[in-house]
């Protein structure tokens, strides 16, 4: 509700946070936030991770997370790519080629990398692609980043 502007259309804002991974090393937080305004034709989406080392206090990107020059992107996408095939996010391979990236908006689990923001499009905002690490273990860094990971 808009209390100044008794005539602005009528909004909301609604939003969460969840915890999906803290450990001694890290702390993987991811947000979602939707607003809508009366009269919109769908709401507006908003999807946050956050991830820290909590060793250092400094946020994760998503480079560190892999050896340096181990050509992980090849390995990375197959896997994302069975993923959505499986959960039905993608009917065909050939759609998730429009979909690489170089770089991901992630969050960490115990057991995997999970990858999100992976669609623009307002009804695909939510897909999200899970990797266990064991599927891509050979590609992280688990002396540095990753080192919970066994």
């Amino acid at each position: 509700c808009n209390k100044k502007d008794k005539n602005a259309p009528a909004f909301n804002l609604v939003g969460d946070f969840s915890v999906k991974l803290k450990n001694e090393f890290i702390l993987s937080i991811h947000s979602d936030f939707s607003s809508y305004t009366e009269g919109n034709a769908h709401p507006n989406n908003v999807f946050k991770v956050y991830n820290f080392d909590l060793v250092t206090g400094k946020q994760i990107s998503f480079e560190s997370l892999f050896k340096k020059d181990s050509k992980f992107l090849v390995p990375l996408h197959k896997n994302m790519a069975e993923v959505m095939l499986k959960d039905k996010s993608i009917t065909e391979k050939e759609e998730f080629i429009a979909l690489k990236k170089n770089k991901y908006d992630f969050y960490l689990t115990p057991d995997g990398l999970t990858l999100i923001n992976l669609f623009d499009i307002h009804a695909m905002q939510s897909v999200e692609a899970k990797v266990p690490f064991e599927k891509i273990k050979k590609y992280l860094d688990t002396e540095n980043t990753l080192k919970f990971i066994k």
